[in-house]
């Protein structure tokens, strides 16, 4: 945490690296349009938005938060949400990911496998496509949600991508802090480190009375910083 009060959630080599990547890949895609044409031109074009979208996201997720004061509202709930942003370009990744998959299998079914740039790339994305059948049928029915915290008398309410969590007042065991383990070596205490089988990543940890399992509410998709949160939710348990 800086003198300011703001909490960053990675090194500044690590989120260097992570722009460099997402840049990367926007300056091929825009390199290669204007070079190419057809399906080719277009699948150069989805490269560099969906390169675009993960620089949206990397900028979004990993700025360094400052706690601001959270307002409830006329029923003293108080409720945050991912940034709007965020979302939609993680959403238009997605969405581009398919249509370039797609655009993929056309040419390798028109043209041959050897008219595919980089056949190691194209199968990645390909493959990271169909793995996310699943999802994409939970989206298309609505059983995927925007990441949403509430908390107050009536309890805690948390929706998170697959996640559904509520949970009556009184009924929440811990609140917890938890760090990122590939950041351990950066000066993170063990008590802060992810346990063995438990959920991974940095932000809120949320355990209700009689549940076995620890839901995280993941830090990089929220504006508020972790400790604040954890903070609120412990003053609203008592």
């Amino acid at each position: 945490m800086s003198s300011e009060g703001q909490v960053r959630l990675a090194p500044r080599w690590a989120v260097v690296a992570m722009v460099a990547s997402t840049l990367l890949l926007v300056v091929a895609g825009a390199v290669l349009a204007p070079s190419s044409s057809g399906a080719d031109r277009w699948i150069a074009v989805g490269l560099a938005l969906a390169g675009l979208c993960g620089l949206v996201f990397v900028a979004h997720g990993f700025w360094p938060r400052t706690p601001r004061p959270l307002r409830p509202s006329a029923d003293g709930t108080v409720t945050i949400k991912a940034p709007a942003l965020q979302v939609a370009a993680a959403l238009l990744a997605w969405l581009v990911m398919w249509v370039v998959s797609g655009l993929i299998v056309f040419v390798v079914v028109s043209r041959g496998m050897n008219a595919v740039e980089s056949p190691g790339a194209a199968v990645a994305i390909i493959g990271a496509t169909l793995a996310s059948i699943p999802d994409t049928i939970r989206l298309l029915t609505g059983r995927l949600h925007r990441w949403r915290l509430s908390w107050g008398p009536g309890g805690v309410v948390y929706r998170g991508f697959r996640t559904s969590l509520d949970v009556p007042p009184g009924r929440l065991k811990h609140v917890g802090l938890q760090a990122s383990r590939l950041f351990r070596w950066s000066g993170v205490p063990p008590r802060l480190r992810p346990r063995e089988g438990g959920p991974r990543g940095y932000g809120v940890l949320l355990a209700p009375r009689g549940a076995e399992a620890v839901v995280l509410v993941p830090q990089i998709l929220f504006r508020e910083p972790a400790e604040q949160v954890a903070e609120e939710l412990r003053a609203a348990a008592r």
